[in-house]
C-alpha cells in the first residue's frame, strides 16, 4: 500500500566515505543497502530520511533493520533492533461545503442595477443639455 518515493544521504556530508548504495526491489520487499565508513559517530543525526507514498486506503508495515560492524577495533557486526513502523492511510477528508444550483438573476441582478443607473443619468444629462 506504499511506494517508495525518494531518499536522501547525509553520511558524506558527517564526513564518511560511501563504497556502496543501492536502492532495488527484493521478492516483494523495497531494500535499501548503504555500505559506509568512517569516524565513529556517537551523537542521535538524521543519516538517510527516505520518503513513501500511500498507494490507497489500508495498512502497511515498514521494517527497518541493519547491522553495524566496527572494524577499528575489529568487532563483530553489531545488530540494532529491527523497527516495525505500522502505517495507515486513511481517505482525505472531504471538502465541506454545500452544492445548489446557480440562480442566474441572482447573479446579473447587479449588473442590471449599474446598466439601469447608467441609464438614467445618461438621460437625465442629455435632458439637461436639451433645454
Amino acid at each position: 500500500m506504499v511506494e517508495y518515493v525518494e531518499h536522501e544521504n547525509y553520511v558524506v556530508a558527517r564526513g564518511w566515505t560511501v563504497s556502496d548504495e543501492d536502492i532495488a526491489p527484493f521478492d516483494s520487499l523495497m531494500r535499501y543497502t548503504l555500505l559506509a565508513s568512517g569516524d565513529p559517530y556517537g551523537e542521535d543525526a538524521p543519516w538517510v530520511p527516505i520518503t513513501f507514498h500511500c498507494l490507497g486506503e489500508g495498512s502497511s508495515t515498514i521494517e527497518v533493520s541493519g547491522w553495524v560492524s566496527d572494524t577499528l577495533r575489529d568487532q563483530d557486526k553489531t545488530f540494532p533492533d529491527s523497527v516495525e513502523i505500522p502505517v495507515n492511510q486513511v481517505p482525505p477528508a472531504p471538502v465541506g461545503g454545500v452544492l445548489m444550483p446557480v440562480n442566474k438573476l441572482n447573479v446579473i441582478t447587479p449588473y442590471l442595477a449599474l446598466a439601469g443607473l447608467v441609464a438614467v443619468v445618461s438621460t437625465v444629462i442629455v435632458a439637461r443639455k436639451r433645454h
